[in-house]
């Protein structure tokens, strides 16, 4: 737009100087001024656009100072990932598998809790006789020795059965929600691909035909009109139609950098 702004104003000034000789009328010029007008009101639009999507940014991202774009910034041309291992390396996957393995985890103790619980313990001591006139026979020498070992058998086992049970549905119904997100992951993953293609077969036409004839269409309108050859509407149209080949060719650049994203946000690249 900046480009389609400064094009224009040139040819605001190249109408004045034809009004100024009476080579023209002022129907040019005000129709010149008109379509500078319009494009600048657009620019003043993305400005801000921008500026709302910077401060969006900020509170996303919960930093304290604005976020800058730097002026070297451009919209460049991702390059696809591997995704060979399609989306088993997807983040939410992880979280799934996770609660698959707590729920085994939990499955298990409740099953160790049906079984015995075996126990065994040693005690070592002495005892010194010291009231008065007790037998003496018994001293810090003498070692008295105990053995203790138990089992424990739970008495009520219809209640721990049933905790079992409920764990083992737990975790079937774990192992069921990793199952359907990883098919829902791969109709997605799938989808991305399919778009993926179709974005790139538009941006290759717009990289390898409609740019190059937009510069060109570009470069004879002006080139014809500096020699009188067209008249202000033909090299109006001509810049229209450049202006839009080169919005087209960012739309497109950016629904191909859209559909990569979403291929390594399943991917988990």
């Amino acid at each position: 737009m900046q480009s389609q702004d400064t094009l224009l104003a040139g040819f605001v000034k190249a109408a004045d100087a034809c009004v100024r000789t009476g080579e023209t009328n002022n129907l040019e010029r005000a129709t010149a001024e008109a379509q500078q007008g319009e494009i600048r009101n657009q620019l003043a639009q993305v400005t801000a656009d921008i500026q709302i999507a910077q401060v969006l940014l900020q509170t996303l991202i919960n930093a304290a100072q604005p976020v800058g774009i730097p002026p070297d910034a451009r919209l460049d041309k991702r390059t696809l990932p591997d995704f060979a291992t399609g989306v088993t390396d997807n983040p939410s996957l992880a979280w799934f598998r996770q609660q698959v393995a707590l729920n085994q985890a939990a499955t298990g103790l409740e099953k160790v809790r049906l079984a015995p619980d075996f126990s065994i313990g040693y005690l070592n001591q002495s005892l010194n006789s010291v009231e008065p006139g007790a037998d003496p026979r018994y001293t810090s020498g003498d070692r008295f020795h105990v053995v203790q070992a138990g089992i424990a058998v739970p008495i009520f086992r219809k209640a721990q059965k049933s905790r079992v049970a409920a764990a083992k549905i737990a975790e079937q119904i774990a192992q069921t929600n990793l199952e359907a997100r990883t098919r829902q992951l791969e109709g997605q993953f799938r989808q991305a691909i399919q778009n993926y293609e179709k974005q790139r077969v538009v941006l290759d036409y717009y990289e390898k035909t409609a740019l190059p004839t937009a510069d060109m269409l570009l470069i004879n309108a002006q080139k014809a009109f500096r020699a009188g050859d067209v008249g202000y509407l033909e090299y109006a149209q001509a810049l229209t139609r450049a202006n839009d080949i080169r919005l087209g060719y960012l739309d497109a650049l950016d629904a191909f950098n859209r559909a990569v994203i979403d291929i390594e946000w399943l991917a988990g690249k």
